[in-house]
């Protein structure tokens, strides 16, 4: 059997499978299958569609159209206001059909520009929730503006990657946002390290703040309690704040004044995410690592050796972390 190398699926996107994992490709059909748009170009997926099936539904489909849109003809043409009624919903589901094809176009765009750097969980679903897709094509079809589209695509795209990042209320959380606190909210995000931000990292003020967590996004003024501290070569001790690929060491004996220590246990001022708030930050690129040396610069000028670059792995510290972006690990 010949695999297809490279397939269209439609709305002018040239779309190439190579480099996507089966879950991926499967769950991106299912969206556009559930979705109902119109343009998908079926070639090279014989495995994947009951041709002869799709064809005869189509072909009832037509027959009912022609024979309901006769019917209606006859009844406006007797009835101007009807006729009126109808141009206007005919105008309004054109609109919407227009924005929900945008939408979904730019999603299939996210998805190739952006392809999914985790692996694929064995009993991951393969289609996407048909209510995600509901109140999705619900939003999306009211999205006229570039930015809107775009971001409904973003979401679509978040959630083929990974079923169930957004649930109905996080949606809806979505929708309801204006652009200003949208805005602010990928702002924040810009110092987003894990599921929090450090509040040395916001850049914004407290009106914007209060407005994040009046949306659902955010819960101002909580802590994050670091691990416990681990024990040098050297016999130096200090406590671990990193992912998997850098973080930042805190001197126990001099820990920087802007960290709060009570009872063994420091204690970071953040500000963290809500469900929503993580939810929606999966659309934003990842500056996780920056923000980490964003965080060791402004904490080393706090106190002489009171920080350095280092993680912690298995109990074990390690000095020096990889490089960030290109940058040597050590300032």
């Amino acid at each position: 059997m010949s695999k297809p190398t490279d397939e269209s699926i439609g709305l002018d996107v040239a779309w190439g499978w190579h480099g996507f994992s089966a879950k991926i490709k499967s769950r991106l059909l299912s969206a556009v299958d559930r979705t109902g748009a119109r343009k998908i170009d079926q070639k090279g997926l014989v495995e994947e569609r009951n041709q002869a099936l799709h064809r005869a539904m189509t072909d009832v489909q037509v027959a009912l159209l022609v024979t309901s849109g006769e019917v209606l003809q006859e009844r406006v043409r007797n009835d101007p206001e009807l006729a009126q009624r109808a141009l206007t919903v005919f105008s309004r589901t054109e609109r919407q059909a227009e924005n929900f094809e945008a939408s979904l176009g730019c999603a299939i765009e996210d998805l190739k520009n952006n392809p999914s750097t985790t692996a694929e969980m064995p009993d991951s679903p393969d289609v996407v929730d048909p209510d995600f897709l509901n109140r999705w094509e619900n939003y999306a079809s009211g999205a006229t503006a570039e930015a809107v589209r775009v971001k409904w695509g973003q979401i679509l795209a978040s959630e083929i990657r990974e079923p169930g990042t957004f649930d109905l209320r996080t949606l809806r959380i979505v929708d309801e946002l204006d652009r200003k606190t949208a805005e602010a909210f990928q702002t924040l995000c810009e110092g987003r390290i894990g599921g929090s931000v450090p509040i040395f990292l916001r850049n914004l003020g407290p009106v914007e703040i209060s407005d994040l967590e009046e949306a659902g996004l955010i819960v101002a003024g909580t802590r994050y309690v670091l691990p416990e501290a681990t024990n040098a070569s050297d016999g130096s001790v200090w406590w671990p704040f990193n992912n998997a690929s850098v973080g930042i060491l805190i001197n126990q004996k001099n820990p920087p004044g802007l960290l709060e220590v009570v009872n063994g246990q420091v204690k970071l001022p953040v500000t963290t995410l809500t469900q929503a708030g993580r939810a929606l930050s999966s659309i934003f690129p990842d500056n996780e690592d920056a923000a980490f040396r964003r965080l060791f610069e402004i904490l080393d000028q706090d106190g002489v050796g009171a920080v350095k670059f280092g993680w912690v792995v298995d109990r074990t510290l390690v000095d020096k972390a990889p490089s960030i972006n290109g940058l040597p690990s050590d300032p």
